[in-house]
C-alpha cells in the first residue's frame, strides 16, 4: 500500500439469519482491490492533504451511524417446568446437581428483553453439573434454612441441529432450601447475581442474533435462577407425592441418599455488541492505523 490508504469499502448488510432473525452491520474494507467489484471500488490516488481530509470525514460520519446503530440491551431466557413433564430436570447425590433430563427437552426461551422482538422458543437439551458447598443453616420461626454456595455450569443445545447455543459457568452462586434441621423441604432455588458478588460467564454458540443481543462468543451474565419445586428421594414418575423431601445429616449438611426435582429458570445476560458496534471498532482501528502511517 506504500504507507497510503488506495481503498475504502462501506456496506450496510442486512439478511435474514437463524430462525428468521435479521443480521445486520458494516462491512469495511481496505486496500479491497480485487474482493470488491469494480463498480463498487473508490479508488486514491497517492493521497493529498485534501484527500486525507476528506477520507478521514466519512471514516468519522460511518463511526455516528455505527455508534446510533450500537445501542444496548439486555437479552432473557427462560424454561417452564411443565416444558419437561417427561423426567426430572435436576438430581442430586451428596453435594453434586446434575441434570436429570436425559434426552427429553426443555423449550429455551429467548428474549428480547421484553422489546419489540418476538420471542424465541428453541427446543434443546439440558444439561448441568454443579457442585455445593456448605455454608451453614439458620434458624426460622418453625423452620430451617439449609444454606450453601454453588460452583458449576449448564448448557442449552440445540436438538434440531445438535448445536450448543448456551454455556453458562459459574461461581459463588447460592443454593438454599427451607426445612427441618435434618431435612430439605421440598423447594429449593438456585441462584446467582453480580450484584452479589457471584461470577457469571455465558457463552454463546449459536448464529449471530445481534436484535437479541447476541453474538457467538463469551459475555457477561448479569444474574439466574433456578426454583426447584416437588424435591423428593423418590424419583417416581408420575409422581404422586412419596418420599417428599431430601434428608440429609445436620452436622454436614449433605443429603443422605438420591434426590430429585422439578425447576423452572430465568436468567438475564448484559448485550453483547452488535454488529454495527463492532463496526465502530474497526473504523477506531483502522483511524489508529492510518495516523501511525
Amino acid at each position: 500500500m506504500g504507507g497510503r490508504l488506495r481503498c475504502l469499502f462501506a456496506h450496510f448488510f442486512w439478511f435474514p439469519d437463524w430462525r428468521g432473525a435479521i443480521t445486520g452491520g458494516i462491512f469495511l474494507l481496505e486496500d479491497a482491490g480485487p474482493m470488491v467489484p469494480a463498480h463498487l471500488r473508490y479508488h486514491q490516488k497517492p493521497a493529498s492533504g485534501r484527500a486525507e481530509g476528506s477520507m478521514r470525514r466519512v471514516a468519522l460520519s460511518l463511526i455516528a451511524v455505527a455508534a446510533a446503530a450500537g445501542s444496548a440491551h439486555a437479552t432473557l431466557f427462560s424454561f417452564a417446568a411443565n416444558t419437561s413433564d417427561s423426567a426430572w430436570v435436576f438430581t442430586g447425590a451428596g453435594l453434586n446437581m446434575t441434570s436429570g433430563m436425559g434426552s427429553s427437552p426443555v423449550v429455551l426461551n429467548i428474549d428480547d428483553d421484553n422489546g419489540p422482538l418476538p420471542a424465541l422458543f428453541v427446543s434443546s437439551r439440558f444439561s448441568a453439573n454443579i457442585t455445593l458447598s456448605p455454608v451453614g443453616t439458620t434458624p426460622l420461626p418453625g423452620a430451617f434454612a439449609h444454606n450453601y454456595t454453588a460452583d458449576g455450569s449448564f448448557s442449552f443445545t440445540d436438538i434440531a441441529s445438535g448445536t450448543t447455543l448456551l454455556t453458562v459457568t459459574f461461581e459463588n452462586a447460592l443454593y438454599t432450601s427451607l426445612g427441618q434441621q435434618s431435612s430439605w423441604g421440598t423447594t429449593g432455588a438456585l441462584q446467582a447475581t453480580t450484584a452479589g458478588g457471584s461470577s457469571i460467564s455465558m457463552n454463546w454458540g449459536g448464529a449471530a442474533l445481534p436484535q437479541y443481543g447476541l453474538l457467538p462468543g463469551i459475555f457477561g451474565g448479569q444474574d439466574f435462577n433456578f426454583g426447584l419445586t416437588t424435591l423428593n428421594t423418590s424419583g417416581a414418575l408420575p409422581y404422586t407425592f412419596q418420599n417428599p423431601g431430601v434428608p440429609i445429616t445436620p452436622a454436614t449438611m449433605i443429603p443422605t441418599v438420591p434426590w430429585f426435582g422439578e425447576s423452572s429458570f430465568s436468567a438475564s445476560a448484559v448485550s453483547a455488541p452488535s454488529p454495527a458496534g463492532l463496526a465502530l471498532l474497526g473504523l477506531g482501528g483502522l483511524l489508529g492505523a492510518r495516523r501511525r502511517r
